[in-house]
């Protein structure tokens, strides 16, 4: 019997991924460097166009949307989808919801200033094949953000051997180096614009105390925030983060992806 997991993840998996977060306390934090990076570079945010490709618990778009973006989330989570119009019910959010594959986005070329996606495109046999819908969709100008776990940490090793013996919860993922992601990226016609290092060990065990003494906001005083700025956009240190966030922009000519 062959109980290698598939080389991608499944819907199903986040079916039931989802399925399980029901309820789940501390659901609907939000990755505060994503929405900085996206509010840094999409400027004016005001009025921006904004996709986020997976967009799950919605957590990122709705801090977006307050900030002044047009925003359009899609997901092929039926579940996920059903809790985040749940979550946001009687509000009058102005988030337009789709369902669907992110390989194949129904959504007019050109469409968005701004696309991104979080811990998404390792659960891709072809991650090429999500980038050149991403970079479809946008304008020329515009920016695209992916956020995708670090190779080189002993979370990944974990990770690996959970897969090995089909215990790992998405079904498969991959990871990417910082060289093999600008790599990836600029190989098809994106520019590199920043990149971060995000989330480590240290750091959640640091949030974690913190939060145990009631000095959850400390992580996020100024002081704390340029000191996470200058060592998540080290070009030694970010190897050895958790995962990583490149930006990358769709030359202002640009007509098409590279083949």
């Amino acid at each position: 019997m062959n109980t290698q997991p598939p080389k991608e993840s499944s819907q199903a998996h986040w079916e039931e991924i989802y399925s399980r977060m029901q309820g789940a306390y501390g659901l609907y934090g939000f990755q505060e460097q994503i929405v900085e990076a996206i509010i840094t570079h999409a400027q004016p945010i005001e009025q921006a166009a904004v996709l986020e490709i997976g967009f799950g618990k919605g957590n990122e778009l709705l801090q977006l949307r307050a900030a002044g973006a047009v925003c359009t989330g899609l997901d092929f989570s039926s579940v996920a989808i059903r809790m985040f119009m749940e979550r946001v019910a009687g509000q009058d959010t102005g988030i337009q919801v789709i369902r669907a594959d992110a390989r194949r986005v129904p959504l007019r070329e050109g469409a968005f200033d701004a696309v991104f996606s979080q811990g998404v495109l390792e659960h891709f046999h072809d991650p090429e094949t999500l980038l050149r819908e991403q970079y479809r969709v946008l304008k020329p100008g515009g920016i695209m953000l992916i956020e995708v776990p670090n190779r080189w940490t002993t979370y990944t090793v974990y990770k690996h051997l959970l897969m090995s013996v089909g215990k790992w919860g998405p079904g498969w993922e991959k990871s990417f180096s910082p060289r093999e992601l600008s790599l990836l990226v600029e190989r098809l016609g994106f520019e590199t614009i920043a990149f971060y290092g995000w989330d480590s060990l240290s750091a959640k065990v640091l949030r974690k105390l913190l939060q145990m003494l009631g000095r959850r906001q400390t992580m996020h005083s100024r002081r704390m925030r340029g000191f996470r700025h200058a060592i998540e956009r080290n070009p030694v240190l970010r190897w050895f983060f958790l995962s990583l966030i490149i930006v990358a922009r769709k030359p202002a000519a640009a007509v098409g992806a590279r083949p």
